[in-house]
């Protein structure tokens, strides 16, 4: 989906700033878009690789808050357009670290479908994992918050894809990442196709993702 650019065709008068929020990572939360008590460290998507700048209509930010928290009462912060802006690219040396997407009791193994990427922007790791040998994989410790920074996460793997599972696709929606749920209708495993159903009832074909990805188009 793209915007109506022609929403910025210019004009005789002066031009209205546009209002801008600043993001601590390339992160997008519900509460950088909008008033949604108890819901604000929720992740709706991310910026862009490459892009640090993004503009997005109030439909927009919409659909967004809608499709990430069904049914959800909120006020967007914004009745115009808003550029979301992120951190300034990091160096290629560094390394991709992740936040938590929701919130995840302790003693739980961490799956891809945990995580969210973000920058590591020389953050501490105030979140300790531990590694759970017969499970193989990364377990939380303690109880974590959704939107809690955990730093690099070594084998998280994707969680055991049965049918009727809900799932999260990932698709570009203009300059943004967004995601929404999705049904499984047979068993998958990672790097193979598998068919999902979505909210409105459209039967797909998508890729199940790799580790610490998520299936997407």
């Amino acid at each position: 989906m793209s915007f109506a650019l022609a929403l910025f065709a210019a004009s005789t008068g002066p031009v209205a700033q546009i209002p801008e929020i600043r993001l601590d990572s390339r992160t997008i939360r519900a509460g950088d878009l909008a008033d949604i008590p108890g819901r604000e460290k929720v992740v709706l998507g991310a910026l862009p690789q490459g892009k640090v700048r993004v503009e997005i209509a109030p439909d927009q930010a919409r659909k967004l808050v809608s499709n990430r928290l069904p049914g959800a009462r909120f006020t967007l912060r914004y009745s115009t357009v808003i550029a979301l802006t992120g951190p300034a690219a990091a160096s290629r040396k560094s390394r991709t670290c992740f936040i938590a997407r929701d919130d995840v009791p302790a003693g739980h193994l961490i799956h891809a479908e945990d995580l969210s990427p973000t920058d590591c922007d020389g953050r501490e790791i105030s979140i300790g994992l531990g590694y759970d040998h017969a499970r193989r994989g990364p377990m939380a410790k303690t109880y974590i918050a959704a939107g809690a920074f955990l730093g690099p996460v070594r084998g998280a793997m994707p969680g055991q894809i049965t049918k009727g599972k809900i799932l999260k696709f990932r698709t570009i929606d203009g300059p943004v990442i967004v995601e929404r749920e999705v049904e499984a209708l047979q068993p998958g495993r990672p790097g193979h196709k598998m068919f999902v159903r979505t909210q409105d009832g459209d039967v797909i074909a998508a890729p199940l993702a790799s580790p610490a990805q998520e299936t997407g188009e």
